[in-house]
């Protein structure tokens, strides 16, 4: 009797696995620049090759708030893990707490 781990498994060829992401990745970057669906994003570019993008998304019915990496090389264009989602109701938390941040910064920046 074969049992099932004893068949090899089947191996990935690199390059399709790279199409496919790409396909997915394109796809993400054409989603969040549009605002279709109720889903908006704003991009701040860091360097050349970084960028965050801050966009919103709904998942499982509920609105997301997404802040994520994306970085543009030669071998990869997309986004990374490096990020964060939350639920869009803690939009005016987040925006609070980096006010509160941005004045503690130019407080201290005038005290040097």
């Amino acid at each position: 009797m074969i049992m099932e781990s004893d068949i090899p498994a089947k191996k990935e060829d690199p390059y399709t696995n790279y199409l496919q992401t790409k396909r997915k990745v394109d796809d993400i970057i054409e989603k969040s620049d549009s605002t279709e669906n109720n889903s908006f994003s704003k991009t701040i570019e860091i360097s050349k090759s970084s960028s965050i993008v801050i966009s919103t998304s709904i998942w499982q019915n509920k609105h997301r708030l997404d802040i994520r990496t994306y970085i543009k090389t030669d071998s990869y264009t997309g986004p990374l893990k490096k990020g964060i989602n939350v639920p869009i109701e803690k939009i005016s938390e987040i925006i609070s707490a980096l006010n509160e941040i941005k004045e503690q910064i130019q407080q201290n920046e005038k005290s040097i």
